[in-house]
């Protein structure tokens, strides 16, 4: 099972990271597909652990989803729907609550050290040798993307046994 569950993210976080960093917009549809994807998937894999396993996604993909709506009320909007959403298929692909909370962690670990390095390494001065730091925008699928993998490996090896 976990097979086809790492196989369905991979399917749709590779292509959703690429399009992120090329046109810093989401692909909609494909993560929806993904969405829809794993419910069906879990509908026939579990049988009669469908039902505990369902509740336990909707209380991590509504965490996910209120921590990532106050993100986005935090940023001005600078955290978009399209990274809600996404967050709703990482969190479907993790399932429980604390392991969503985990990934979310990571992912945006991942994505401050990115942006201190980025922000650290790009500067340029003026003709008065005073410095100047360029504010940017930066895809976050890709740091959601690393943070939901990292958190699956940690699974994996049992490093975050509960």
């Amino acid at each position: 099972m976990e097979f086809w569950t790492l196989l369905i993210f991979l399917a749709v976080a590779v292509p959703a990271s690429v399009y992120d960093v090329i046109k810093m917009r989401i692909p909609i549809f494909l993560v929806a597909g993904g969405i829809i994807a794993y419910i069906i998937f879990y509908a026939f894999w579990f049988d009669f652990k469908f039902v505990y396993f369902l509740r336990e996604c909707v209380w991590g993909v509504t965490g996910t989803v209120l921590v990532l709506i106050i993100a986005r009320l935090l940023t001005g909007g600078g955290l978009g729907w399209g990274d809600v959403i996404f967050g709703v298929f990482s969190s479907l692909f993790i399932g429980y609550p604390l392991f969503c909370f985990i990934s979310l962690t990571v992912s945006a670990l991942t994505g401050l050290i990115f942006f201190l390095l980025f922000y650290l390494t790009r500067r340029s001065k003026n003709s008065n040798g005073v410095v100047i730091r360029h504010s940017f925008a930066f895809p976050y699928i890709p740091f959601m993307s690393a943070g939901t993998l990292i958190t699956y490996f940690l699974l994996w090896i049992n490093w975050l046994h509960f």
